[in-house]
């Protein structure tokens, strides 16, 4: 590979969806410790729920990811892509209930962020998962090294 996938790239969307994963988190959680007032049905508590566990897993698997990253380790690497895969089809329908629905535009606008996050990383990471597997592969240092933001 002549041109080797950038990290600094795939590190920094990463690093973001690790804060976004974060927030997500912790603002669900935050919905969820509250009184129970302002929810007024169990089925809204579950998905409240769902969506809390989904966003733990995506924090823990992104910092797994990072982690695999550095060291160079496709193991690490491969569960945070499958999933997010799920995460990409989960936001985009998200996004889709929301315009079916006519919900304020402000979760319109985190969606689709989140979204665009997504996809744009998942393209960038399969990158790197090939090249470090050609890199275990072939053995060549120049598959898996660490290329600065905009050197060609």
């Amino acid at each position: 590979m002549k041109n080797p996938p950038n990290k600094c790239l795939i590190s920094t969307l990463l690093t973001f969806q690790l804060m976004l994963s974060a927030i997500y988190a912790a603002e669900l959680a935050t919905n969820l410790n509250r009184d129970g007032s302002h929810i007024s049905k169990e089925s809204v508590r579950t998905m409240i729920t769902f969506a809390f566990v989904t966003s733990a897993i995506w924090f823990g698997l992104t910092a797994v990811s990072l982690c695999g990253l550095v060291i160079n380790r496709i193991y690490l690497l491969i569960p945070h892509l499958i999933y997010t895969i799920f995460l990409i089809i989960f936001t985009f329908g998200s996004l889709a209930v929301l315009i079916i629905s006519q919900a304020p535009v402000w979760p319109h606008i985190l969606a689709s962020i989140t979204g665009v996050l997504l996809s744009i990383s998942i393209i960038e990471h399969f990158k790197i998962v090939i090249s470090i597997h050609n890199y275990s592969k072939n053995g060549s240092r120049d598959e898996c090294m660490m290329r600065v933001i905009g050197e060609k």
